[in-house]
């Protein structure tokens, strides 16, 4: 079987402060993209998970999300196969698009097919969630909101208006523990307010309001730990595009184009300048879910 991972973008992101655990509570409003891995899941006889990849460099052992996926796959339902992953990378790392996750997601979905557990899905739920933040999102895409501290509580929401967007992401890139350990040691940081602002405007239909709500908590800390962001960032809009934020924790960054021609536009202006630029769509529920 083979299935797309997508990756997401996220339309909001506020942050708050991190608890008695060790992880922050989190408020997003997360949206797939046209951009994605390719995942080829096969059973074998040999009992083992075997993971390789080409595209962008990854890990191929336990060091790899979508690796650990199949493990905890055939491990909580007792499988006697084995399973042969082969990963095409095309969504970069630190980047903060979620393609790990993603990957993870598409192991999930393709095992459960494979392995006949479709009718087992608050199973599948419980285990994707154990694996990581944004993975249970993955299971179904499309536009919804995320809570909690791993990302766990999911509501479905309408989908977002159509988008075209395109993708910037500098040199570097910005770990997600880095990220939270630099937003911790802003002193009296306020949490931001754009997710609510941001359903509604999605529950509305209003692309409008969509980018007057949007935001991301993370890009307060951007000039501590990638200043090249917030370049890039300065970039999308110099060329029009509507709105510009990071994505995720960074350092990638998104902005909104008007439509397929300005973005292909905006990205022919921007290639010289950067190292990674892509044009890509939102998706809803139903093709993500497609693979």
């Amino acid at each position: 079987m083979t299935r797309s991972a997508y990756a997401k973008v996220n339309l909001s992101l506020d942050v708050g402060p991190r608890g008695p655990d060790g992880f922050h509570p989190v408020w997003s409003v997360l949206q797939t993209i046209s951009l994605a891995d390719t995942l080829e899941v096969e059973l074998t006889a040999i009992h083992d998970v075997v993971l390789t990849a080409d595209g962008f460099p990854v890990p191929c052992g336990p060091d790899n999300i979508a690796y650990r996926a199949a493990v905890a796959m055939r491990r909580g339902w007792g499988a006697s196969t084995g399973v042969r992953l082969h990963l095409t990378k095309r969504t970069p790392m630190e980047a903060g698009l979620g393609g790990g996750s993603s990957d993870a997601a598409a192991a999930v979905l393709a095992l459960a097919q494979l392995l006949d557990l479709d009718h087992q899905t608050s199973e599948i739920e419980t285990l994707a969630a154990s694996l990581g933040s944004d993975v249970p999102f993955f299971l179904r895409g499309g536009t919804a909101m995320v809570q909690g501290n791993r990302g766990d509580r999911v509501e479905p929401l309408p989908e977002a208006p159509d988008m075209w967007l395109v993708l910037v992401k500098p040199a570097v890139g910005v770990s997600t523990g880095r990220a939270y350990a630099a937003l911790d040691a802003v002193p009296g940081r306020l949490r931001g307010r754009s997710t609510g602002a941001v359903a509604d405007a999605v529950r509305r239909g209003s692309l409008a309001d969509l980018v007057r709500a949007s935001g991301n908590d993370f890009e307060t800390i951007l000039p501590l730990v990638c200043s090249s962001a917030l370049s890039a960032m300065d970039d999308l809009l110099a060329h029009g595009a509507l709105t510009a934020h990071l994505c995720g924790s960074g350092s990638a960054v998104f902005g909104i184009a008007g439509d397929a021609d300005h973005a292909e536009a905006i990205a022919r202006a921007l290639r010289p300048r950067w190292p990674w630029v892509c044009v890509c769509r939102t998706i809803g529920a139903l093709e993500a879910q497609r693979g």
